[in-house]
């Protein structure tokens, strides 16, 4: 991209355009699906863009942290969802703090979490709204769809939580390719996420909310009647990963790393300044590198240090010299976020402005 004005690098741009061409899309996938929109912000980690895809018609936000939660909070949003379970007497009484003023749900996995939970709402005299995570495959937290079920039964015993609801999360749509492949995997969550909601009802409980998401089989569009919400984060901006899944196009991603050519080495190398600092470390099981060089066919980003970054040519390749500007296309752009301090905002080429980055650890 070719600015109108000099920024300092490695930088983390951010083209308004494409963003907001994103946020509407996704809208449309929800509302035609009949679905609430719940984006997780732990992709941007800022209150402008988290208001930006509430006026287009997202229902409340969907977080990793309490700190992203606080900041959310500060801004004006009444309804979040912290999708991570709450362990330690510190984080209990942060949340129940700031469930004192908004409608936070929170999801918990087991009768560990719960428990100390309940008894830290009991003294404070609160009622708090929980969500069971099912592991639909993933492995990672969450029960399976027939020890969810036997979570929720002992849930219901366990005042003053109230169950609302079941979600998960297929993170491992990231290990297939795509939109069918992508479609089946979405079918397959939506459809064990329904199944677990009818076993509960068999047994007498009733919940409102089966949620569901990831970025990948959300834009598919594919759901599973029953499904009532969706929770993707990182369609915002898209990424590498989404680009490799066949999903989106490099002109779909709104978030890049800008950085300037410091030394060519030979004619097949170029180091640039943006390393693991800026990148981040982050291989992809779907392409070389760790992150796409726009404009550069061919090009990778073979090899990250922490202010360095190594991409190789292949032999027919343009040949930038030092002081060239590239950009690029993270292979996961939410850790990539969390190592900048802001956004530089642009529109067409020109830079409008810049935004904090929130909540960053």
């Amino acid at each position: 991209m070719i600015l109108d004005r000099p920024v300092e690098t490695p930088a983390l741009l951010l083209d308004l355009d494409v963003m907001e061409k994103n946020i509407s899309r996704m809208a449309d996938i929800a509302r035609r699906g009949g679905v609430n929109l719940r984006p997780h912000i732990k992709t941007h980690k800022s209150l402008p863009i988290a208001h930006r895809q509430l006026v287009r018609g997202a229902l409340g936000v969907t977080v990793a942290t309490l700190a992203e939660a606080e900041l959310m909070a500060q801004g004006g949003i009444q309804d979040i969802l912290l999708a991570y379970p709450p362990v330690g007497s510190l984080k209990l009484a942060r949340l129940l703090d700031l469930a004192a003023w908004i409608h936070l749900t929170v999801v918990v996995d087991s009768m560990d979490v719960a428990r100390p939970l309940a008894a830290a709402c009991k003294d404070r005299g609160m009622t708090l709204d929980v969500y069971v995570k099912v592991d639909t495959g993933l492995g990672r937290t969450g029960r399976s769809p027939e020890g969810a079920v036997e979570l929720a039964r002992e849930l219901k015993q366990l005042e003053p939580l109230h169950l609302v609801g079941i979600m998960s999360h297929c993170g491992f749509s990231y290990g297939r390719q795509g939109p069918e492949e992508l479609a089946e995997v979405a079918r397959e969550d939506g459809q064990l996420m329904v199944q677990t909601k009818e076993s509960l009802e068999k047994i007498g409980i009733s919940i409102r909310e089966v949620s569901v998401g990831s970025t990948p089989t959300c834009w598919t569009g594919e759901l599973v009647p029953g499904v009532t919400e969706i929770r993707p984060g990182t369609y915002v901006f898209n990424d590498g990963n989404n680009v490799l899944l066949g999903i989106v196009g490099e002109e779909d991603c709104a978030a890049s790393v800008l950085t300037t050519v410091i030394s060519r080495p030979n004619p097949r190398r170029v180091v640039i300044d943006a390393g693991s600092k800026s990148v981040a470390k982050e291989l992809s099981s779907l392409g070389p590198g760790y992150g796409i060089v726009k404009n550069l066919p061919g090009a990778v980003l073979e090899r990250v240090y922490e202010e360095h970054g190594v991409i190789e040519l292949p032999a027919d390749s343009p040949q930038p010299a030092v002081g060239d500007l590239l950009e690029i296309i993270p292979n996961h752009i939410c850790p990539v976020v969390n190592l900048f301090s802001e956004y530089i905002l642009v529109r067409q080429g020109k830079v409008v402005g810049c935004w904090p980055i929130g909540a960053r650890r």
